[in-house]
């Protein structure tokens, strides 16, 4: 596919499109509870939702997508997604939906491009990828915490100044693309790193550190937080 043709093979005519109606949502005046409707109203259109975060990790390893430089085009950003929708689709025994696979394929290529690539310039890092799915797939807060760390974390389990800054970057481009960026953008992530960095009391940054910090429902962070808790809700 094309990345010039994503929209017209989308069920949607747009990504455009489905941000555009995500202002539904912009009457609730708390910012966090605002961008997590949007989150989970994405989830559910792009099927995210119904995808585990560890078979994500499992398909992941079977398609060998260990290093985080390694860097995907546009096809093999699509062979992986549509093997993933496959799998979840099947471990919910259901086996014949190959229609919609390829609708929600292209609507999260499209999606993921925005978030790593949205100049079409170089394909989208195995690293970036994991980030965005550890976001969009289902998984216990505590679990998606914890992979994003140990995705960005060095051989020694930590996470630079630098790594820190990188991970809260990709991060904050969801909030960007949800249209919620002037609170949760790339703007609040110096302060976030600097946060984290403190309560660690140092230059790097350990998984335990991390996880209290992120728990804490930072400003940088309280979307994310505040989703996994609405999706809990909702499930009751």
């Amino acid at each position: 596919t094309k990345r010039g043709s994503n929209e017209s093979r989308w069920i949607h005519p747009g990504l455009s499109q489905l941000i555009y109606s995500l202002s539904k949502f912009d009457n609730i005046r708390y910012a966090a509870y605002r961008l997590s409707s949007k989150l989970l109203e994405v989830q559910v259109i792009l099927g995210s939702s119904t995808v585990s975060l560890p078979l994500t990790q499992s398909v992941l390893a079977h398609h060998g997508l260990s290093s985080p430089s390694l860097v995907l085009d546009s096809q093999e950003l699509r062979e992986f997604l549509n093997d993933l929708y496959n799998r979840a689709t099947r471990a919910r025994g259901i086996f014949s939906n190959h229609a919609n696979h390829e609708v929600s394929t292209e609507a999260m290529a499209s999606f993921v491009e925005q978030i790593l690539d949205p100049g079409h310039q170089g394909g989208v890092t195995v690293l970036g990828l994991k980030t965005v799915l550890a976001v969009m797939t289902s998984a216990r807060l505590r679990d998606r915490l914890a992979y994003l760390f140990r995705e960005h974390s060095d051989h020694q389990a930590r996470i630079s100044e630098t790594g820190l800054a990188y991970l809260l970057s990709i991060l904050s481009r969801i909030p960007e693309i949800l249209g919620e960026g002037i609170m949760f953008g790339s703007g609040v992530v110096s302060r976030g790193v600097k946060s984290c960095l403190l309560a660690g009391g140092g230059r790097v940054v350990t998984e335990e550190v991390w996880m209290a910090w992120a728990s804490r429902e930072p400003p940088e962070l309280v979307w994310l937080t505040t989703s996994y808790r609405q999706q809990a809700s909702l499930k009751v």
